[in-house]
């Protein structure tokens, strides 16, 4: 099977392009639209993009001389695709947000998603179960990365599944405290009268 602009193609580019095209203008204007509106605007913004990378490619190919074409790998057509699609500047930053990764405020389902989207830039930092764990809980946040760090987890999914336990944990361990709510103690009486003695 050669690389060509056909369907395959396409929705390998349309997919890799994902995280870099803005669907923002096209959620936009799908508020405005019904439920089946928008689903045609989301399938009109793919074919869109898929028809855009077959010209190029088509486009590109044709640059190529018959040797080129026949030598070419998937390896090679990956880069091509990134080096047009993903310029190297962009895949330094993502990569570095990757390693500055924080939960911070998140939550373990928002640092997750985010870690996952991230981890896409990331894939030699986290090409095994074990290091993409280990890059997991070290983000978390220290009361729950402390919790979790004498735990032997070498699985990610086992360490997604238990920073959520976790922080679950955390969270129902937390009791609302009012300011000036003295918890059911009595005062102290520091009165003149009755020097010491607890008010009741």
């Amino acid at each position: 099977m050669g690389l060509n602009g056909g369907g395959w193609l396409g929705a390998t580019v349309a997919g890799a392009w994902a995280p870099v095209v803005s669907w923002g203008r096209w959620a936009g204007a799908s508020k405005l639209c019904a439920k089946k509106s928008r689903k045609r605007i989301e399938i009109r913004a793919k074919e869109k993009i898929c028809e855009d990378a077959g010209h190029w490619w088509r486009s590109y190919k044709n640059g190529m001389t018959e040797a080129q074409r026949q030598g070419l790998t998937w390896n090679r057509f990956k880069e091509v695709v990134m080096d047009k699609y993903f310029p190297r500047s962009y895949r330094n930053q993502k990569q570095a947000e990757f390693l500055d990764l924080k939960q911070g405020t998140m939550s373990v389902t928002e640092y997750e998603r985010k870690f996952n989207l991230l981890a896409r830039y990331a894939t030699r930092m986290v090409n095994t179960e074990d290091l993409k764990a280990d890059r997991f809980l070290r983000g978390l946040r220290p009361e729950i990365r402390g919790i979790l760090a004498g735990q032997k987890i070498v699985d990610y999914g086992l360490a997604v599944r238990r920073a959520h336990e976790v922080a679950t944990g955390l969270e129902a361990d937390v009791v609302p405290f009012k300011v000036g709510d003295n918890c059911g103690k009595r005062k102290f009486d520091i009165s003149n009268k009755g020097k010491g003695k607890l008010s009741k």
